[in-house]
């Protein structure tokens, strides 16, 4: 059969099958299946040109006639790009007035190393963001982080991640999800001698519910892991960690904390690592509903090991010399 796919060609094959009074596109396309590898509306258009007259007829190519963009047109196709990032192949065609199709655009755009990705989200950054951060690193570059307990809260959905599962090409897999699904706020924090007690907690975070969790939560846990109190306490700038209640309370507990947080400075935060982890191994299990979900926030946050706390507390080191090299721009952390 393969010899005579070869020495038969699609034109000739075709050509006999129709002579011979099979004229149905349908029948023409299963008999030439076996041996060529075209769609129904190849078929069909050969038929026509066998109507028409009478012989199949190629499409005409004249190569010469080929759009080619030069060295000019990739450097103005660059310029357009770094004037915006979101203009597509047809609106670079439109803007240069490229007379050529939109495809050559895009292909060319390919082979000059460009491709079209997502966008990843980052936090806001305010007026004078680099420089807070800057001013931060060089500040505490000396630091020893050995005696500062990182603070935070998080959030975790229920089933509000999306999982990834192995299927077929053609197969659809759905999963139910609720439209506004249930939630956990936590409360906690990590040092170099271990983490804290996690709090979970409901509602709406208010100065007043988080002076509570201090008090009740949070300072206990720190004269477990200093019993001595000679800790440094660190929040970022959250207006409920600011507020007068929050810190006339920590004020008089006599508690000293690093004060100059820079803004929207997730990556410098090692406590932020944590949650990271903790999501992606509950995501990992199933969990259907939120006493289950309270029970896996629990079990990761108590099977912490203390080795896992102090590398993410000695990064801070590596983390600040980074910003300062990077001029107080964001770093892989």
């Amino acid at each position: 059969m393969k010899k005579e796919r070869e020495s038969i060609s699609y034109s000739t094959r075709l050509k006999v099958l129709y002579d011979s009074g099979i004229t149905s596109t349908e029948t023409l396309k299963n008999e030439l299946s076996p041996y060529h590898n075209v769609s129904l509306r190849t078929v069909q258009r050969s038929i026509k040109s066998l109507k028409e007259n009478g012989q199949i007829e190629k499409k005409k190519y004249d190569s010469t006639n080929r759009f080619v963009l030069d060295d000019k047109d990739r450097e103005d196709i660059r310029k357009q790009l770094q004037k915006n990032q979101f203009f597509t192949p047809k609106d670079i065609k439109n803007e240069l007035k490229l007379d050529c199709h939109v495809n050559t655009v895009r292909k060319e755009m390919k082979r000059m190393g460009y491709s079209y990705d997502p966008t990843y989200k980052i936090p806001f950054q305010p007026e004078n963001y680099k420089e807070r951060r800057l001013q931060f690193a060089q500040n505490h570059a000396n630091q020893d982080w050995k005696n500062v307990i990182f603070v935070d809260e998080s959030s975790i959905w229920l089933e509000a991640t999306k999982k990834k599962v192995w299927k077929k090409k053609d197969q659809q897999i759905e999963v139910q999800i609720q439209k506004y699904p249930k939630k956990l706020h936590l409360f906690g924090g990590i040092s170099y001698n271990g983490q804290t007690k996690l709090h979970i907690f409901d509602g709406i975070l208010t100065g007043e519910i988080y002076k509570t969790i201090l008090q009740k939560h949070f300072f206990p846990s720190a004269k477990d892991l200093y019993p001595n109190q000679n800790f440094l306490l660190l929040q970022d700038g959250d207006p409920k960690h600011r507020c007068k209640v929050v810190q006339d309370y920590i004020k008089f507990k006599k508690c000293q904390q690093i004060e100059g947080w820079p803004p929207n400075s997730p990556d410098l935060n090692p406590i932020e690592n944590v949650w990271g982890l903790m999501k992606a191994y509950i995501n990992k299990r199933n969990v259907k509903d939120i006493e289950k979900l309270k029970t896996e926030s629990r079990r990761f946050w108590n099977k912490m090991e203390l080795d896992l706390c102090q590398a993410l507390i000695l990064s801070m080191q590596k983390r600040l010399e980074e910003v300062i090299q990077n001029e107080g721009n964001k770093i892989n952390y």
